[in-house]
């Protein structure tokens, strides 16, 4: 049983709204030299990097299960031959502020997709991170009050990708 000073704790605040990533012309399966993150080299030498129509069956059912809760669901914009499904990495929101990632030049177009939801968002709310700081959405855990974020700092941080780190 959870007093209700205690349930104040984990009072939850309903998703208003949400951008679910795109498997719409993802793309073949890449070649392992042209992957940036070890868990797709795993997928591809196994054999089970997920199909194109798969992802997109999986999002598309998603997205049904938002919208029956009344989250309003945005898409990227279609970037051809390209991954969009993790749109998580291209932000993160804290309360009304959206604050945009670096991403590594592999995936700097990701932000291009989503310059129709950002014009919806009154400027002084969007924070583009300074050249010198790195974090993508996936780093970024909110709880309560709390932000945590992860962090690498060994010698070789910068021979890695954010990707490549989450394995580590």
């Amino acid at each position: 049983c959870i007093s209700s000073a205690a349930s104040d704790v984990y009072k939850r605040q309903e998703l208003v709204s949400v951008i679910l990533g795109s498997a719409i012309s993802n793309g073949p399966t890449p070649n392992i030299e042209d992957c940036y993150d070890p868990k797709s080299i795993e997928h591809i030498l196994n054999g089970t990097y997920p199909i194109e129509k798969d992802m997109i069956n999986e999002l598309n059912s998603f997205e049904n299960i938002l919208v029956k809760y009344g989250v309003k669901v945005y898409r990227p914009d279609q970037i051809n031959n390209y991954n969009q499904i993790f749109t998580r990495d291209i932000s993160f929101v804290i309360e009304d502020k959206i604050v945009l990632s670096n991403m590594i030049d592999n995936r700097s177009s990701e932000l291009s997709a989503i310059n129709y939801i950002l014009s919806e968002i009154p400027s002084k709310n969007i924070i583009k991170l300074s050249s010198d700081s790195h974090v993508e959405g996936g780093d970024v855990i909110l709880f309560n009050d709390y932000v945590f974020i992860g962090v690498y700092s060994g010698e070789d941080c910068l021979l890695y990708t954010s990707d490549a780190a989450d394995d580590m």
